[in-house]
C-alpha cells in the first residue's frame, strides 16, 4: 500500500504550482480526469516539496537472487555456439 501523503503548506508553494493544482482539481470535479489520474499529477508536482524522496520500483540496484539469475542466464547464452554444427551441407 502507499504511504499517507505528506502535509503541505499550499500557501508556501510558488503561484504556478498552486495554479497547477488548482487547474487539476477543476478537471477532476468536471470528470475530466480520474482520481487515480488527480493523484499521480498532484504527486508529480508535489515531489520536489516533499521532505522525503520517493523511489519507483526497478529504479534501486538489482537483489542478489536477480543478480544471479542473470548470471545464469548468461551462462546458457555464452555456452549455446557448442551445440552448432561448423560444417555446411550442400546438395
Amino acid at each position: 500500500m502507499h504511504d499517507p501523503p505528506e502535509v503541505v503548506d499550499i500557501s508556501k508553494l510558488p503561484a504556478e504550482v498552486r495554479d497547477s493544482l488548482a487547474q487539476l482539481e477543476l478537471e477532476l470535479s468536471e470528470g475530466d480526469i480520474t482520481e487515480k489520474g488527480f493523484k499521480k499529477k498532484r504527486d508529480k508536482l508535489l515531489l520536489p516539496f516533499l521532505g522525503k524522496k520517493i523511489e519507483k520500483n526497478g529504479a534501486g540496484d538489482s537483489s542478489p537472487s536477480t543478480n544471479a539469475q542473470r548470471r545464469r542466464q548468461r551462462r546458457l547464452t555464452r555456452n549455446e555456439s557448442r551445440y552448432h554444427s561448423g560444417t555446411i551441407l550442400t546438395d
